[in-house]
């Protein structure tokens, strides 16, 4: 995480006009890079305050900008990558006795479609559990109360059942 500094005002000149003039073109950079929307402006957001950090520093802010936005979104997709390869190797792992590898692709592309459909505290906390983590482990590691995690564990799993409920009546429908 980086350290705080103190700015001085001072040397800020000129920073706030160009925050107003390449916020919104920056966020669309980012988006062009394959963002999504809010996550654009997430990482345009950290972009700005890099840019804020080293103002007085910086000869050609547009493309210092760039840059460090480009580097956000590509350090941030890996990530996700990560997860999702980790995901999807789990769900590998507790299928593997299935002897049809097409299912357990599929398995795993509907385990991850079906987590996104989960508000973020819900789908961390499945996702601590998926990697077998009891509801007290969790809020050990998050500092939530035990009872927390548990409520978010409960309401996901309700979401997950009604939603897998839901899709198996469409799929029997007429």
């Amino acid at each position: 995480m980086p350290k705080k500094v103190a700015l001085d005002p001072s040397s800020l000149a000129g920073f706030p006009s160009y925050y107003r003039t390449d916020f919104t073109p920056l966020i669309s950079f980012v988006m062009n890079l394959g963002a999504k929307p809010e996550e654009a402006r997430d990482v345009a957001q950290e972009a700005m305050q890099a840019a804020m950090r080293s103002w007085s520093e910086i000869e050609y802010p547009h493309a210092f900008t760039r840059k460090v936005a480009e580097r956000v979104y590509l350090r941030e997709a890996q990530k996700h990558r990560r997860i999702r390869e980790a995901v999807l190797s789990d769900v590998h792992h507790r299928t593997v006795a299935s002897p049809d590898i097409a299912v357990q692709q599929a398995g795993g592309r509907l385990v991850l479609e079906l987590l996104t459909l989960l508000p973020s505290e819900q789908r961390a906390v499945m996702a601590w559990t998926i990697d077998g983590y009891s509801p007290s482990e969790i809020a050990e590691i998050t500092g939530h109360r035990p009872a927390t995690v548990r409520s978010h564990l409960r309401h996901a799993r309700r979401r997950l059942h009604q939603e897998i409920k839901s899709r198996e009546e469409a799929s029997d429908g007429p």
